[in-house]
């Protein structure tokens, strides 16, 4: 066979481009400096801006990966439109959600606690202390339940199912 044959371009099967290292070690510079600029930012307490600020910075921090290490810059326009709708989706869930959040705080802030999970943490508290006193109120100390003739379940101490009546 002849080298004609063998040899293919990189234009036969798509094309690569070979990135300077300077290109590469200047993004590579931005997206560290991008971080701590995150974190800057994060350590300020903008409290209406910090979901906004920190969602340009990420969108900055993504194209540049995805212009540069990803070569969309190079590639065809296509596929750069392609990737752009795809921040433009994301984009819009994360806003319908955020107006969701916003428009719920009020009903959530009206049933009196803010977190589903510390209000259930606060009720096992609650039903462990009133089962406490139940267990002070009979025996004297709650250090004695345990002691009958060394098995715990003899002197009105209960296992976890129990409690769950309580």
């Amino acid at each position: 066979m002849s080298d004609h044959a063998h040899s293919h371009g990189h234009d036969d099967h798509g094309f690569a481009h070979v990135m300077p290292p300077r290109i590469l070690v200047g993004v590579w510079l931005a997206l560290i400096s991008l971080t701590a600029l995150t974190v800057w930012t994060a350590s300020m307490h903008l409290h209406p801006f910090d979901l906004l600020i920190a969602m340009v910075i990420a969108t900055i921090k993504g194209l540049l990966v995805a212009l540069f290490f990803m070569h969309l810059k190079y590639d065809r326009p296509f596929n750069g439109l392609i990737f752009m709708m795809s921040f433009v989706f994301a984009g819009l869930f994360v806003m319908f959600a955020m107006f969701d959040t916003h428009r719920n705080q009020t009903a959530i802030a009206a049933r009196g606690y803010d977190d589903p999970i510390k209000e259930a943490w606060r009720e096992e508290l609650q039903k462990a202390a009133e089962h406490a006193v139940v267990v002070d109120g009979e025996h004297g100390s709650a250090e004695h339940a345990t002691e009958g003739n060394g098995a715990a379940g003899e002197q009105g101490a209960s296992t976890p199912a129990e409690n769950q009546g309580h």
